[in-house]
């Protein structure tokens, strides 16, 4: 069993290491953009869809019917 804890502390080590050497600077800021990019794409393809307007009339008559304002 005492051979047991220097292969982990080895596994360990070397699981540090590469972690190191990996090179993951910016790569939040990447990942970032690309949703802004998705998200805009989405938003664009809703508008130009022509969908906004019916959304827009769904939840206007379902407010409305909410606050008695559309009986």
């Amino acid at each position: 069993m005492a051979k047991v804890a220097p292969k982990a502390a080895r596994h360990t080590n070397t699981a540090v290491t590469a972690m190191r050497r990996r090179s993951d600077k910016g790569q939040g800021t990447v990942e970032y953009v690309g949703v802004l990019v998705l998200v805009s794409l989405i938003i664009a393809a809703i508008v130009g869809s022509g969908v906004d307007e019916s959304i827009a009339e769904g939840l206007s008559s379902t407010v409305d019917g909410i606050l008695g304002g559309g009986e």
